[in-house]
């Protein structure tokens, strides 16, 4: 991966967490909330390995399609619960790097594509 992807995977992440920030500060009037109840440190630290795993492209949809999972397991199986959101997250990941493992599809083919 190069320092472009990840200094890219990097900055997209912040954006989102500093968007998040900001409407939980804007709803909640406190910024300690962010991290004590809504992103835990198995998130974040989730984020930071495929930030310098993934090449940009991927990432970006893979970050997506992850979120889109976490909020449908989300309103079906939790049900007003906490979310698991890294566990969520790691099981489409576990599903892609099968894919990639066997050769199913290859991430650098995917990142052509998009391009």
């Amino acid at each position: 991966n190069s320092g472009k992807d990840i200094l890219v995977n990097f900055l997209y992440v912040s954006f989102l967490i500093l968007v998040v920030t900001a409407y939980l500060y804007i709803k909640k009037n406190k910024i300690e909330e962010v991290f004590k109840r809504y992103l835990g440190i198995g998130d974040v630290l989730f984020f930071v390995v495929i930030a310098v795993t993934l090449p940009s492209m991927v990432f970006a949809l893979f970050f997506v399609f992850s979120l889109l999972l976490s909020l449908v397991l989300g309103l079906t199986l939790f049900r007003g619960n906490t979310i698991p959101l890294a566990g969520c997250q790691s099981i489409l990941l576990g599903g892609l790097l099968s894919l990639f493992h066997f050769k199913i599809i290859n991430v650098w083919d995917i990142e052509q594509l998009l391009l």
